[in-house]
């Protein structure tokens, strides 16, 4: 709600590039609030191949110091077959 009116301001949700995650390599993911909406929050989607023996572990989920932009650092949890993409998504919400 804006708390002028009572109106509830829409949520906006910023997605980042989808990006591979590799075995022993830490992977950077972030995702940038449009102009316009300020940084509330935000998060990380992982999409994972069926059957893989790998998992996500987030290492740390964070807004960058401009407090636009959300970063996520991530990494496999076991090394195996199949694939992991994870994208960071920032939940922003319109100002002014």
């Amino acid at each position: 709600m804006d708390g002028r009116n009572g109106v509830a301001s829409p949520t906006v949700i910023a997605y980042g590039e989808p990006t591979d995650v590799l075995d022993g390599v830490p992977t950077f993911v972030k995702a940038t609030c449009p102009f316009g909406t300020t940084l509330t929050g935000g998060g990380l989607r992982d999409d994972i191949s069926p059957g893989s023996a790998r998992l996500p572990l987030i290492v740390s989920s964070y807004p960058d110091a401009s407090a636009k932009t959300w970063i996520v650092k991530l990494g496999a949890l076991s090394a195996g077959f199949g694939g992991i993409t994870a994208t960071a998504y920032a939940v922003c919400l319109p100002v002014g």
